[in-house]
């Protein structure tokens, strides 16, 4: 089961008004890590290392990207653990923000999630990061809690803001 938004279904024109783009999603692969290094410095300010994309992709976590016309427009990274599941990192290539790709990202995961009948599932985010916040609260995530100074920042520290979601599984 794969959920489309209004602006990444195939031939049709979102409210962004962007063309569509053709969407595909594939595991992570080594060589595909220059490509997503270079995502993750044009999208934070403190981005993910190359070790710890290597730590997930060696690891029993589950590593996407997203092609759009063929080229990685993003990236997914998820954590699964009996019924639970979390969301580690989640980044959309700055030049196609706005457009539904975060969404795309975010309905995907959620799709991976069921498939594996996983029930709870966990993110956290930087306070200060509204467009973000925006599209969990748009995918049904409540904050749950706080960790206070967590995330390094220009000015020290900030905030995590942990989220949650509950999913419906078969059986349960």
């Amino acid at each position: 089961m794969f959920k489309q938004c209004c602006c990444c279904s195939p031939g049709v024109r979102g409210p962004c008004g962007t063309s569509l783009m053709k969407l595909d999603y594939r595991l992570m692969h080594e060589r595909d890590l220059p490509q997503v290094l270079a995502i993750e410095r044009e999208s934070y300010s403190h981005p993910w290392s190359e070790q710890s994309f290597m730590g997930c992709l060696d690891g029993a976590d589950e590593c996407w990207v997203l092609l759009a016309d063929g080229e990685i427009a993003g990236h997914l990274v998820l954590k699964i653990i009996l019924d639970e599941g979390q969301i580690l990192n989640i980044c959309v290539r700055p030049g196609l923000q706005g457009r539904g790709i975060g969404a795309q990202l975010m309905a995907f995961a959620e799709d991976r999630f069921t498939v594996r009948k996983v029930s709870t599932v966990f993110l956290e985010v930087r306070s200060s990061n509204t467009p973000a916040r925006r599209l969990y609260d748009s995918a049904g995530y409540a904050e749950i809690g706080r960790r206070n100074g967590y995330y390094p920042s220009a000015s020290g520290r900030e905030d995590a803001i942990l989220m949650g979601l509950q999913l419906e599984v078969d059986g349960t």
